[in-house]
């Protein structure tokens, strides 16, 4: 006997619902366990940049993966428990002129020399082993590869970038590229 079509949706509207509360109450119950310090970093004309860091538990320093985004750096609030988990800084910053950060708003115009500035502030950090590894997709993807072209080279660190929509995740495409170790199965949830 097969269940009629109206049994069949109110079953599966019911199961989207169950997974919509969960991903809206337990998700960000999870994302809680990172603690956040919010810091505005000096770029190279004085203009300072909202920037949130999540630290994991213990003794560092630690690789950090940075996001530079137009779209609200509390967004990372979601997935940084995540990144500390496995070992890492998250630092999420809020591009120039948008929400809490100072300065103009000039899209893609200076992320070059922030972005350069940013990763240069990161691995001058006590949080910080000198190995920064930047992502993002959309607007965040378009700074990471900006701060990437101006071309860091001090501190003898690696940058690497993800941008829009690569099938690698997050987590894992900077595990291998900080510490050359794969990573798999965790969706990070990060780089919207």
């Amino acid at each position: 006997m097969h269940p009629s079509p109206s049994s069949f949706q109110t079953n599966s509207l019911l199961k989207f619902l169950s997974l919509l509360v969960v991903a809206v109450f337990v998700s960000p119950l999870y994302a809680q366990d990172a603690e956040k310090r919010i810091d505005m970093v000096p770029m190279r004309d004085g203009v300072r940049l909202a920037t949130n860091i999540y630290l994991p538990e213990g003794d560092g320093p630690w690789p950090t993966v940075l996001t530079r985004t137009p779209y609200n750096k509390n967004g990372a609030d979601r997935s940084a428990a995540r990144y500390n988990e496995h070992g890492y800084v998250l630092v999420s910053q809020d591009v120039r002129g948008r929400y809490e950060s100072e300065g103009e708003d000039q899209p893609f115009e200076v992320d070059m020399p922030d972005g350069y500035d940013t990763v240069e502030w990161i691995a001058a950090q006590d949080f910080s082993n000198g190995k920064v590894g930047i992502f993002g997709t959309s607007a965040p993807g378009i700074t990471s590869n900006l701060a990437a072209a101006y071309g860091s080279t001090s501190f003898n660190r690696r940058l690497c970038h993800r941008s829009p929509r690569q099938p690698v995740l997050p987590i894992a495409l900077c595990r291998w590229c900080i510490q050359g170790k794969p990573f798999w199965g965790l969706a990070a949830g990060a780089g919207h």
